[in-house]
């Protein structure tokens, strides 16, 4: 879902389909349909998928009013499941730069339009 990462606001998580592992502060927390995780302002965490079908469904809620204030700390938990960075960064792209791709350039056409 995210890599490891503490923000300054309170964020929901609420489980819908399912199994997750949940990284809380360096720990490892199994969730499975319908349970939830509130998580306070500046905590550390991440969710990924779990269980022997790793596809599941997680509703997440938060607030985003302010500045977005974000860091990457460094968590032996996170690093162990491919969710976290070798140091503490600030910088999405940093923290991100071994998962991501360029997205392909695809132009516009009126046929993504629904009705």
């Amino acid at each position: 879902m995210t890599m490891y990462h503490r923000e300054g606001y309170q964020e929901g998580f609420l489980v819908l389909r399912g199994e997750c592992l949940l990284l809380v502060d360096d720990q490892e927390v199994s969730l499975k349909q319908w349970d939830y995780f509130h998580c306070p302002r500046d905590v550390p965490h991440a969710i990924l998928g779990a269980g022997e079908d790793t596809t599941s469904l997680v509703l997440a809620v938060g607030n985003r009013v302010g500045p977005d204030v974000i860091l990457y700390p460094r968590a032996e938990a996170a690093l162990k499941h491919g969710a976290g960075v070798e140091h503490d960064t600030p910088n999405p792209k940093e923290a991100y730069a071994h998962v991501t791709r360029p997205a392909p350039d695809v132009p516009f056409r009126e046929e993504f339009l629904t009705g």
